[in-house]
């Protein structure tokens, strides 16, 4: 489910950005406003879908599947859903105000998108890996999103082979630890995202 929410999210923005360009370019072109408005109103209007969209896959998957019952975990499930599409959507905004062109899009999204996922604690604990990869499991959106998932569906303390085997922390990480870096993950994201697009106006032009 996070994974899902995750590409919709980063393949919607960095999509969606590229069948704006021509307008943008055109517009920044003629000085009618500068990038940082532009950034924040479209980060404003999409903001409704981010919230929703997984709420509303939530909403039909959560009960089908059997988690544990109540508002509470439903609740808990959710933040972190909702902030794992944010980061996505960071992660989007920023490769496309990198790129160019929207096959140069595509190669760096499905690059980027493979690491974070293996990394993400579905099929590769971290300690097996090479010391020089492990890093990148501290960028991943859908590891933190996984971890609030195995808490909020076993307790704020689930016992030793979750967080050792399956997540690969090796010590307790709390729900809200991995809630704090998903939002930090989503606002740095995108303003490496908006530092780029700045940078870069001019060779897009």
């Amino acid at each position: 489910m996070s994974l899902s929410v995750f590409i919709f999210a980063l393949f919607g923005a960095l999509l969606d950005f590229q069948l704006e360009r021509p307008v943008f370019l055109r517009e920044q072109a003629n000085q009618l406003y500068s990038v940082t408005p532009y950034y924040l109103a479209k980060s404003l209007i999409d903001m409704p879908v981010l919230i929703l969209t997984p709420l509303l896959q939530l909403s039909i998957v959560y009960w089908v599947i059997g988690y544990q019952s109540g508002y509470e975990r439903f609740g808990m499930v959710y933040l972190a859903l909702m902030l794992t599409a944010q980061a996505g959507a960071g992660i989007g905004l920023m490769i496309s105000a990198l790129s160019s062109n929207i096959n140069q899009v595509t190669a760096i999204a499905f690059s980027v998108t493979m690491p974070l996922n293996l990394f993400g604690g579905f099929m590769v604990n971290p300690k097996t890996t090479f010391v020089w990869l492990s890093w990148i499991q501290w960028i991943s959106p859908i590891r933190y999103c996984f971890a609030c998932f195995c808490i909020a569906e076993w307790g704020n303390t689930p016992n030793k082979f979750v967080y050792e085997v399956v997540l690969g922390f090796g010590t307790r990480v709390g729900y809200w630890d991995c809630i704090i870096a998903l939002a930090l993950l989503a606002l740095g994201f995108r303003i490496i995202s908006i530092i780029g697009l700045k940078l870069n106006i001019q060779k897009f032009q």
